[in-house]
C-alpha cells in the first residue's frame, strides 16, 4: 500500500477537460471573476488555477485587472 502524501494529483485528462468547461463556462459568461466562475463550474479557486493558466498561456482566454478584481474573456 503507497503511502498518501497529503494531496490528490489529477490526470492531464482531468485537467483537460475542465479546462474545456471552463472555457464553455467563459464563453457563455464573459466578464465573470473567479468566485463566479468557481461557484457555476461547484468547484474551488485551488483547482482552476492550473486550467486557467494553461489556457492564458494558450491564448484562448484572457483577462483584465488584478487579484480580487479579475475578469475573464474567452479569445
Amino acid at each position: 500500500m503507497r503511502a498518501r502524501s497529503g494531496r490528490d494529483r489529477r490526470s492531464p485528462d482531468q485537467i483537460v477537460k475542465l479546462a474545456d468547461r471552463l472555457l464553455a463556462h467563459v464563453k457563455a459568461h464573459p466578464g465573470q471573476g473567479m468566485e463566479q466562475i468557481r461557484k457555476a463550474l461547484n468547484t474551488t479557486t485551488k483547482i482552476l488555477r492550473l486550467p486557467v493558466r494553461n489556457l492564458i498561456a494558450l491564448k484562448m482566454i484572457k483577462f483584465t485587472g488584478q487579484k480580487r478584481g479579475t475578469k475573464y474573456q474567452a479569445v
